[in-house]
Parts: structure tokens; C-alpha cells; sequence
């Protein structure tokens, strides 16, 4: 029916439009986001993998790790911040340098898959939540379209969607 009434905005709404309704229960929502801090206790209290954006490695160390990597794999790449193999086989080596940036300690950590995200919430006594409750979360009780209201405003988000197209 939204896409029916607004045909222009067909594009934004396809993929936010729910296609049943679900009834969501009561629930409780952190009222912060899971802060570097927060997840360093987890990472030291149960030994579990660190982010990889915690990876201390200068721009020289990148480039040797990279040249040693492509000896035996020349397709080999750094993946950065991204999860790899290689952050799996070698972050409790001695070698390796991570640590929790501490100008970061309250930033939203990053770099976590939704596997170490409910890992984290099981160790603190939480849940992630279900889709339908995080979409609850964000647009309320009084079903506005988006968490800003019913007309969609392209200033408030920040999307590939919603970029200028002439840039």
C-alpha cells in the first residue's frame, strides 16, 4: 500500500517495507551502543579473538607482512579492517601487536561479526535482538515510515541511496 501511495519513492522503500506483520513482544534495548571498553573485558576475561581494527602494525610492517604473504600466495591482499584468515591464524602470536586504542575506549567497536557480537551479548547476560524489534527500536510504536517521520528527508540519512547523483 506505501509503495502504491508513493511510487516515487518506490526505491526507498523496497527493502524497508515489512511484507507481513509481526506482533513484537516487550523488550529492552541497550540505551548505548557495545563500546571499545566494554568489549576489551570480554576479549580479556574469556580470551576470545580481538577486533582486527586493534591490529598495531605500522605502514612498514603492512608491506613486509604483505611481501611475505605473497611469497607463497602472490593473489595474497591485506584486508585491513576486515576479518581474514589471516587475523584467525595469527592474532595470539607473539609477533602480533593489538591492543584497544585508548582515544577509542568509548567509540562503538567495530570490525565484529553478528558471531562475535552474540558471543559478547552471551559472556554480558543479553541478546542480540530479532530484526523485527530493532526496527521497532528505531521507528517507534506510532508506524512512521522512517525514525524522522512519514516523508522521507535525504539530509537525515547517510546512504548510497541518498547521495547526489551528479558528484
Amino acid at each position: 500500500k506505501l509503495i502504491a501511495a508513493k511510487p516515487a519513492q518506490a526505491s526507498y522503500l523496497g527493502a524497508d517495507t515489512p511484507r507481513t506483520k509481526v506482533e513484537v513482544n516487550t523488550f529492552r534495548m541497550g540505551t548505548t551502543e557495545v563500546t571499545n571498553e566494554m568489549y576489551l573485558q570480554f576479549v580479556k576475561r574469556t580470551g576470545y579473538q580481538p577486533p582486527v581494527s586493534w591490529l598495531k602494525i605500522t605502514a612498514e610492517e603492512r608491506n613486509q607482512l604483505i611481501a611475505e604473504q605473497q611469497k607463497e600466495d602472490p593473489s595474497w591482499i591485506f584486508e585491513g579492517l576486515h576479518k581474514s584468515k589471516w587475523w584467525d591464524e595469527n592474532w595470539k602470536k607473539e609477533s602480533i601487536q593489538w591492543g584497544m586504542p585508548p582515544e577509542q575506549a568509548l567509540f562503538p567497536v567495530i570490525g565484529v561479526s553478528w558471531k562475535d557480537a552474540r558471543a559478547y551479548c552471551r559472556w554480558a547476560g543479553l541478546r542480540l535482538p530479532t530484526e523485527q524489534e530493532w526496527v521497532r527500536a528505531a521507528r517507534g510504536d506510532d508506524e512512521r515510515h522512517w525514525p524522522f517521520g512519514n516523508e522521507f528527508d535525504r539530509k537525515l540519512v547517510a546512504c548510497r541511496t541518498t547521495l547526489p547523483k551528479n558528484l
